[in-house]
């Protein structure tokens, strides 16, 4: 008779819940508490693995600094490429795409193949306005696993060559991206989804935020006029990447978390 399989670890199951509460319209913030007390009720039995869960629960939340610490904490119990990815990953749902991409760099010098880390970092490389970087991960992940090809393979390299070509320069980029953080941040608005997309000669970085159509309507207004005021954005990549809000809550989000 064969062993009984090994029980999966109580944080598994606390991740895969967490997962469709990310990419939620509306936060179930009774849902959210709740894994967050069984994630501190593991403290004593499975800490580092409680402190990544933790982390991705006040990213969540929108608390940079206790989502650091939690990190901090899990790697120094032992710095496993799962953690590095959740780490990533829960600077993305920050919208600290610069500091995610800097965070996946230090994982990928102890995990320099990991296949999950390495495609996180290329998500990072590519939210933050680091296309140059993408398309080096991108070739690195090709060697690696050539079955197995980016998602965005072919935006990236569109976005690479545009960069290469003098089209677009990654300083202009870094400063759209920077433009679409502050106005999101000025409504305090969060991030459900950060997608990349190319429409003809043009590039689209789009995020899909936890409000009404309406509002991301009025954050769209504002941008542009934050674009137009601005000519480190206006004169670079004003021509080849647009930034831009979809609102993705229905009409009674602000009433629910007013």
């Amino acid at each position: 008779m064969m062993p009984p399989a090994a029980k999966a670890p109580k944080a598994n199951e606390l991740l895969a819940q967490l997962t469709p509460i990310m990419r939620s319209p509306v936060v179930d913030e009774v849902a959210l508490r709740r894994i967050g007390a069984e994630a501190k009720r593991m403290l004593r039995s499975d800490a580092r693995r409680a402190h990544v869960v933790l982390g991705i629960v006040e990213a969540v939340r929108g608390d940079a600094t206790a989502t650091r610490e939690h990190y901090r904490i899990a790697l120094k119990l032992g710095p496993e490429a799962v953690i590095w990815v959740n780490y990533v990953t829960s600077l993305g749902v920050l919208d600290e795409h610069q500091a995610a991409l800097d965070v996946a760099r230090d994982g990928l010098r102890t995990q320099p193949d990991d296949l999950g880390l390495l495609e996180t970092t290329v998500d990072a490389a590519v939210q933050s306005g680091n296309f140059g970087f993408a398309e080096e991960l991108c070739e690195r992940l090709e060697t690696l696993a050539p079955a197995r090809p980016y998602r965005m393979r072919a935006v990236v390299q569109r976005l690479a060559r545009a960069v290469a070509t003098g089209s677009m320069t990654e300083a202009g980029a870094h400063a759209l991206i920077d433009a679409l953080t502050t106005v999101q941040r000025e409504q305090k608005v969060r991030t459900v989804a950060t997608d990349v997309s190319v429409c003809d000669d043009t590039f689209v970085y789009e995020r899909r935020v936890r409000c009404t159509p309406a509002v991301a309507s009025s954050m769209n207004w504002h941008l542009a006029g934050v674009v137009a005021e601005r000519t480190d954005l206006s004169s670079d990549p004003g021509r080849m990447l647009i930034g831009g809000f979809i609102g993705v809550a229905d009409g009674g989000y602000r009433e629910r978390n007013a």
